[in-house]
């Protein structure tokens, strides 16, 4: 039996009904764009626009802070910050962008870390769990 991504995510977000929501994604910042211009300058134009249109403001808001404040105490490479965002990006929207950053806790990171699981009954070697020493 193949393993099914879509399996997994269905039965996730089922179990979102029992996580807490946020009612407020929105932000009423006048710099939102501008910080999120600061934490994608000299990236490709497809990582302001992801930030700014597949996620919520707030989570947006929070990706692009959290750059900046990178970039302020250490030198980040392009690749480093290309990563960070596609990373913090696919947390959110495998929530559905219904959950902010500040409201997450261990439950729902476990949540989202254990959507990469693979069950026993398709990967009964542990195959997916792949280590290079």
């Amino acid at each position: 039996m193949k393993h099914n991504e879509n399996d997994n995510k269905a039965n996730v977000h089922v179990s979102l009904l029992s996580v807490k929501t946020s009612d407020n994604l929105t932000v009423n910042d006048p710099l939102f764009e501008r910080r999120l211009e600061l934490a994608t300058v000299g990236l490709e134009p497809s990582y302001f626009s992801k930030l700014k249109k597949s996620l919520c403001q707030i989570n947006a808001l929070t990706i692009a802070n959290y750059i900046i404040a990178m970039k302020t105490e250490i030198n980040l490479s392009d690749g480093y910050r290309m990563i960070n965002l596609k990373a913090f990006a696919r947390v959110s929207q495998f929530f559905e962008n219904k959950i902010s950053f500040k409201m997450m806790g261990r439950k729902e990171i476990l949540m989202y870390l254990d959507s990469y699981r693979k069950p026993d009954a398709a990967d009964p070697m542990h195959k997916w769990i792949g280590t290079y020493n």
